[in-house]
């Protein structure tokens, strides 16, 4: 993945005096009077890294480039929006110059793609880290091989289902008095004559 996030067509590179280097970060104030380099420069977002590229229009070839996914890598000057103070890498070797732009505009630009590309890369980790985390907590919940689920069902007896309903062989059956309706005449005779129905049925 390659994308090209700004491109200026006219900076200014310079030789950072000592005496502008303090403890508090650089000042740019004489800066100009050490221009050594000026011509086009590009950001170019690699997967996630970040790369400025300073190119010569007149030959058109590039004169360095510099990894800049380090926010130590460029650092804005104390007394100018316009100008920064940049890890440079050339010939193999890392030295601190001076970056300036002849527009704030430009600037703006510069860092604002800057910012905007560290933003996404910090999203992106913590993404990534969000889910590995869910990946190491994720149960394993398939069977190994050899494995064997045992399942237990609770089934509810029809014995006692139909009792409670006051049906069924447990079910206590309607108690009838045979010898009720032999007792005497006293009993009525419309008992006894149900009862023998009933037997000859």
């Amino acid at each position: 993945f390659e994308k090209t996030i700004c491109i200026v067509n006219l900076v200014h590179v310079f030789k950072i005096p000592p005496e502008t280097v303090t403890a508090k970060g650089y000042t740019a104030a004489t800066w100009k009077q050490h221009e050594f380099w000026n011509g086009r420069l590009k950001l170019i977002q690699i997967d996630q890294n970040c790369f400025l590229v300073l190119e010569d229009t007149q030959q058109m070839k590039e004169f360095a480039r510099t990894n800049v996914t380090d926010p130590k890598a460029i650092q804005a000057s104390l007394d100018s929006s316009r100008y920064f103070a940049i890890r440079l890498e050339r010939n193999g070797k890392q030295a601190f110059v001076g970056l300036g732009f002849d527009e704030r505009s430009d600037a703006f630009d510069f860092n604002a793609a800057l910012q905007d590309f560290r933003k996404d890369l910090t999203r992106d980790k913590e993404v990534e880290i969000m889910k590995q985390k869910a990946s190491e907590n994720r149960e394993d919940l398939s069977l190994k091989d050899g494995e064997t689920i045992e399942v237990n069902f609770a089934v509810k007896s029809k014995t006692n289902r139909s009792s409670r309903l006051g049906t069924g062989p447990s079910a206590a059956a309607p108690k009838f008095n045979f010898a009720s309706g032999f007792k005497s005449s006293s009993s009525g005779g419309g008992d006894r004559r149900r009862v023998r129905s009933n037997q000859s049925s």
